[in-house]
């Protein structure tokens, strides 16, 4: 028995699965690389870095919290974040509303209408009815689009 087990050898163990996943995802995983090391290297390497040096301070060294209680009691960037607040709140509220008002323009018919939704890039308003249907028996899809104008509410 013993000579049949080392006759055949060993039993390959089957891999893990994220093992199996990388050998698989190799040429992938080495094209991705480059984007992997530009982000790291350029975006989180310098919000490690702020974090590291705010809480280091000239007198004391490292690992103090010296430098967030001068600045949270400064008046002046309190001001600061106020106004960053106030500037970021009006620019959401414009930004919607701007946006709402140029969807509800193009929801209207107009002439040139289609026009302009190829130009801006997009060719409906997201929901389309194809119309009444063989497979469907002759009737509309199941949630028709009120504006289809093929379709006659039941």
């Amino acid at each position: 028995m013993a000579g049949e087990a080392a006759a055949i050898g060993r039993v390959p163990r089957a891999q893990p699965r994220v093992v199996a996943w990388f050998r698989r995802h190799t040429f992938e995983i080495v094209l991705i690389l480059p984007l992997v090391a530009y982000i790291t290297v350029l975006t989180v390497a310098p919000i490690i870095d702020t974090f590291r040096i705010s809480f280091s301070s000239p007198a004391k060294g490292f690992g103090t919290l010296d430098s967030y209680q001068a600045i949270f009691k400064d008046t002046v960037f309190r001001h600061a974040v106020v106004n960053t607040i106030i500037v970021a709140l009006l620019s959401l509220v414009l930004e919607v509303s701007v946006g709402l008002a140029i969807a509800l323009t193009l929801h209207v018919k107009f002439f040139g209408r289609g026009f302009v939704r190829t130009v801006r890039g997009s060719t409906s308003s997201g929901r389309t009815c194809p119309g009444p249907r063989p497979e469907d028996g002759g009737r509309c899809s199941p949630s028709p689009s009120p504006t289809c104008g093929k379709c006659s509410p039941s």
